[in-house]
C-alpha cells in the first residue's frame, strides 16, 4: 500500500496555471535520443524549462530521411533549433545542448480531455531570442502535464518543429 505524508499547505491551485501563449525564453533541461513510436525513426526529445515558470514543455524532432522533401523539412527544423540555442550547425552531441537557452513560441492546444495545454509551436531564430527578457528562474505557476511525455498516440512526424 502506498504511503505519503501529505501536507495540504504544500498544495496551491495557482501552482498549475497555464503558461500564456507567446514568445518565451526556454532552457534545455535535457536532450535525449529516442525512437519515434509511429515511424521507427531516430528522434530528439527536448525537455524545456520556461523562463519565469515552474514548468516544463516537451518538443520532439523526428530525423526523417524517407524522401528528399522530408530531409529538407527536417534540416530546416534542426536549423531553427541550432539557431535558437546557439548550437553549432550539425552538432548532434546532445550532451552539449543541456543548459543552453533559446526561445520558443508557446501555444495552447486542447488535449483529448478538452483541457488546454501549453506546447512549443515553433522555435525562434537567435535574432528574435536576443530581444527576449533575460532568463528568470521560475517564480509563478506553470502547467506541468504528466501525459505530455506520453507521445505514443500522436503521429510525431506531423509535429511542426
Amino acid at each position: 500500500m502506498l504511503q505519503w505524508n501529505y501536507n495540504p499547505e504544500d498544495f496551491s491551485e495557482e501552482g498549475f496555471s497555464l503558461i500564456p501563449e507567446g514568445r518565451h525564453r526556454v532552457r534545455i533541461e535535457s536532450a535525449k535520443e529516442k525512437i519515434s513510436r509511429s515511424s521507427g525513426m531516430d528522434m530528439i526529445e527536448l525537455t524545456l524549462a520556461v523562463s519565469g515558470y515552474n514548468s516544463k514543455v516537451w518538443a520532439y524532432q523526428v530525423l526523417d530521411n524517407s524522401d528528399p522533401e522530408k530531409v529538407k523539412r527536417t534540416n530546416q527544423r534542426l536549423g531553427t533549433i541550432f539557431s535558437s540555442f546557439g548550437i553549432t550547425p550539425g552538432n548532434l552531441d546532445l550532451d552539449t545542448w543541456t543548459g543552453r537557452t533559446g526561445g520558443a513560441y508557446i501555444r495552447h492546444k486542447k488535449g483529448d480531455d478538452g483541457v488546454d495545454r501549453a506546447e512549443v509551436g515553433y522555435f525562434l531564430y537567435r535574432k528574435e531570442v536576443d530581444k527576449l527578457a533575460d532568463w528568470r528562474e521560475g517564480a509563478g505557476g506553470g502547467y506541468i502535464s504528466p501525459d505530455m511525455q506520453d507521445f505514443g498516440n500522436e503521429d510525431l512526424d506531423k509535429i511542426p518543429f
